[in-house]
């Protein structure tokens, strides 16, 4: 299978589970929120609190807690409109991404990084 076949898997879904002991960088976690999918997702995915908000587009467990992958797994599959309210939630925080905010957002960080330096210099 190729890659253009992707967004019919994501689409056909009713959740995205994601319960790695350690990705730092999940780009399915990004297609997933970017395809309006629910996220359940460990401590142990990077971006996991940048990209699901408990109980606005999914929920975060830690790593190894079986049990609360098991709840949250109960609660996501259980509740059709909770799903649809996350589902909702993950395309409003899809659209808010562009290219512009990437380097809005990039800008701003090397801004702060460098005010910081600047005024450490400022205190020697």
């Amino acid at each position: 299978r190729n890659q253009s076949e992707l967004p019919g898997y994501l689409y056909a879904a009713d959740m995205f589970v994601m319960p790695s002991e350690w990705d730092p960088t999940p780009k399915a976690l990004n297609e997933a929120v970017v395809s309006g999918l629910p996220a359940l997702v460990s401590t142990g995915v990077g971006q996991a609190h940048d990209m699901v908000v408990a109980e606005r587009n999914g929920v975060v467990f830690d790593v190894g807690d079986t049990a609360a992958l098991a709840d949250g797994l109960a609660l996501l599959a259980g509740d059709a409109d909770r799903r649809a309210r996350y589902s909702a939630a993950a395309w409003a925080m899809a659209e808010t991404w562009s290219p512009q905010a990437n380097v809005d957002g990039l800008v701003g960080a090397l801004t702060a990084i460098y005010t910081h330096r600047q005024r450490r210099r400022g205190r020697r």
